[in-house]
Parts: C-alpha cells; sequence; structure tokens
C-alpha cells in the first residue's frame, strides 16, 4: 500500500474546505477571463478577495481540500484557472498541501449524438484526459506519476502521516462510461469497499484525525430542491464500515450547495458528514433564501477518552460571500453558522441545566454568549440542530436569550 505524507504532528489540526467553485466563462464583465459562476458580471472576484480577507485576518490551515466541481459541465480552461487560483489560496493559507477530489463537473460525461452512431471509429473522446494530464491533480503532492496513477485506477487513495488519514474516494470514478444510470450519481464499488475495509480498523486507530474527501453524498440529503436528489451508490455500506471501526471519522463533502452538519446514523461510531456548501454556484430557489456561498476552516482537535481511545471534535469557522466581501456567517441565512462544532456524547439537556444553574451563581444573572462559552467549552463544539435544541431547553427553563432572532447563536443570557 503506497502512501502519501502529510508531514502534520501534534492534537490539533486546521482544515480549510472550499467546495464547487463552478468556474465559468464570464461574458459579462470580461469575456477572456474566468470567473467563479455567481460572480460571473459583478465587480469583484471572491476568490481574489478571499485571499486578502485571509492575509489580512492572519488566517492559517495545514492543509486545504477541495471536494470537486471546480469547472462547470466540464469546462476545460475554467478548469485550469479554477486550479491555479486554488493553488494561490493554498499559499495564502500557509498550507502544506491542496487536496481535491473529482466533481461531475470535472468529467465530461455527457456524450454526444454523433458518438453514439454506430460504426464510427474515427470519433474519440476522453472524459477525464485534460485531469489525468495534470501532474499536481488530485493532490499538489502527487509528484510520482506511479502514485497518482491509484487514485484514478482504484477510485480511492490513502493519504497518510503519524497523525492523520485523508481517504479520497473518487465518487465519480464510474461517470466515464458515459451512462445516466453512472453519471447521475455518485458511487464507490464494492470492490473498493472491501479493499478499504481491510484497512480501516488499522487507520483507524492509529490516527488522531480521520477524514474521507468524497464529492457526493453518502447519506440522503434532500432538503431542497434541485440536482443531486439521487443517493450515492453504496454510501450506506461506507457508512457501516466507518461506523464499525469503533473510532469517529469525518466525512467532507460537496455536490449538494447546500451545508450542513450531522452525524450519520449507526449504533457504534457513526460518521460526521459536513456537507459544504457552495463557494461559487449561482444559487437560486429555496436554497438561496437558506444559505449564501461559503467557505470554511475546521479546527480539529484530538482528545483521549476513558478508554484510552482518541476522539476527535471541531470547531467550524464559516465565512459568506455578500456580493463584495467575506464575512463571518452570524445569521440563519448565511448559511453554517459561524462557531458550530461536533463532538461525541453530547448531552444538551444536561448542557442547558449547567447553563441555567451557572447564571443562578452570577450577580445579576447575566453573561454574553461569548462568555459562558469559556465557562461552558462543550458550547463550543454543537452542531447547528443541537443549537436549536438547546434555545429551545433554555427557553422551558426559563433563560431569556437576547439577541436579534435571526442570529444563529444568542448574543447574552439572563434569569
Amino acid at each position: 500500500m503506497m502512501t502519501q505524507k502529510l508531514k502534520m504532528s501534534g492534537s490539533r489540526m486546521r482544515i480549510a474546505v472550499i467546495t464547487d467553485l463552478h468556474y465559468v466563462l464570464d461574458t459579462t464583465t470580461d469575456p477572456s477571463s474566468y470567473r467563479p459562476q455567481m460572480a460571473n458580471g459583478q465587480k469583484f472576484d471572491p476568490i481574489e478577495k478571499l485571499g486578502n480577507f485571509l492575509t489580512s485576518n492572519a488566517i492559517k490551515a495545514n492543509v486545504l481540500l477541495c471536494p470537486g466541481d471546480i469547472t462547470n459541465q466540464a469546462a476545460h480552461p475554467a478548469f485550469i484557472k479554477g486550479w491555479e487560483n486554488l493553488k494561490t489560496l493554498r499559499d495564502k493559507l500557509c498550507a502544506v498541501e491542496l487536496i481535491a477530489v473529482t466533481g461531475n463537473h470535472e468529467v465530461d460525461s455527457r456524450a454526444s449524438e454523433s458518438m453514439k452512431t454506430v460504426g464510427l471509429v474515427e470519433e474519440t473522446v476522453d472524459p477525464i484526459g485534460l485531469l489525468q494530464s495534470i501532474e499536481d491533480y488530485p493532490a499538489s503532492f502527487l509528484k510520482n506519476p506511479d502514485q497518482r496513477w491509484i487514485y484514478w485506477g482504484r477510485g480511492y487513495e490513502i493519504i497518510e502521516d503519524d497523525d492523520a488519514v485523508i481517504v479520497l474516494i473518487n465518487s465519480c470514478h464510474f461517470h466515464i462510461t458515459m451512462q445516466p444510470n453512472e453519471y447521475e450519481r455518485g458511487k464507490i464499488s464494492q470492490v473498493v469497499l472491501d479493499s478499504f475495509k481491510k484497512r480501516v480498523t488499522e487507520l483507524a486507530s492509529s490516527k488522531k484525525f480521520r477524514i474521507v474527501l468524497m464529492h457526493h453524498h453518502p447519506i440522503s440529503q434532500h432538503d431542497t430542491e434541485g440536482s443531486g436528489q439521487i443517493d450515492m451508490y453504496n454510501g450506506s455500506k461506507l457508512m457501516e464500515i466507518l461506523n464499525e471501526s469503533y473510532n469517529d471519522w469525518l466525512i467532507i463533502h460537496g455536490h449538494k450547495h447546500d451545508p450542513r452538519l450531522i452525524r450519520a446514523q449507526g449504533a457504534a461510531t457513526p460518521p460526521i458528514v459536513f456537507s459544504a456548501g457552495s463557494f461559487g454556484a449561482a444559487l437560486s430557489g429555496a436554497l438561496a433564501t437558506k444559505t449564501k456561498n461559503q467557505f470554511y476552516i475546521l479546527e480539529l482537535e484530538s482528545i483521549q477518552n476513558v478508554s484510552g481511545t482518541l476522539e476527535m471534535r471541531g470547531r467550524i469557522e464559516a465565512y459568506y460571500w455578500t456580493s463584495t466581501e467575506w464575512r463571518p456567517a452570524i445569521e440563519d441565512e448565511h448559511g453554517l453558522p459561524n462557531g458550530c462544532g461536533f463532538a461525541n456524547n453530547v448531552n444538551i439537556d444536561e448542557i442547558a441545566t449547567d447553563v441555567r444553574d451557572h447564571l443562578q451563581t452570577i450577580p445579576g444573572s447575566f453573561m454574553k454568549w461569548t462568555e459562558i462559552c469559556e465557562v461552558l467549552p462543550a458550547l463550543n463544539y454543537l452542531m447547528p440542530f443541537e443549537i436549536k435544541k438547546l434555545r429551545y431547553l433554555l427557553g422551558r427553563l426559563k433563560v431569556n436569550l437576547g439577541g436579534d432572532s435571526r442570529l444563529s447563536f444568542p448574543t447574552e443570557l439572563s434569569l
């Protein structure tokens, strides 16, 4: 088994996540330039603005992950421009590596009518030829062609160092067949599952940080109308394998454009599934009312539980595009909220009671949200649905929540 080095160590890991950039030819402002789809015709370039934002706020990351759809409808020049800009972003973050997986918009999977003509052998098509010709794709460290062909050949690759493992799954591996039953969904084959299952327990037990990167959603996500309604083939089986490793895994994917952070189903150690919102797609309809274009920094921590098992927990910095600049996502309509997170064995009822009890010990029974988060660190690792439940329980406990109702978190609490 050939593995790649991440060159990371310690009990913390910072990951930048950017997905679904959907680079297109700018047909309005500059017909010779390429930009993310949502910036077509806009005055400001969101990728350029993000670089400036990262620099001015000294935001760094160990690694930059991209779950796919850098381009739109397999446009080759747009992909090249997007990939170049991602490498610039990697450097702005001072990240060691840029790691991507293939999205459905990267693969030229729709055969023309002429290609379907029997006997027309002079016609040829190579759905992933451009991608395979780029030496630093899907990862900037894959300099040895014999190593990067593993990703293309079997549909997944394992990247690891002493502390972290990132599993790259090409959920578009079968899109090259150009058949609708394949290109209309993501897929992980049974052969890949069998191969991965042989190593998953070993990888899980020996690493502090366990991450799976893929484009398609491995579990159902039908919250909004639009594309991507078909579930990934064998996604549930992948969940079972990760669950039965008895160590927690973080799955990062794109495709849906709809940010979500949940724990998958499972009796043992169900994985955390992070559906990253789109950086560059032109959002419309119901989706545009519940999220904006986003970019993320994940701060992962490794902690040892009472049994000696290494558990992961994490906090998420979420930023959204206003059409002129990047800002922290603080309102529900911005998408995934800045300051949410995840951890094991979260008991919201207990946390709500702890908040009420602590307020009773404070003169005036009043605290700012930032202050109580320092006193009760569990508040820093709540998923969005847990935040909503906490609001409900605090209301039942007669805790007053201050701040604009549009905000994801209260600004102050009192009795």
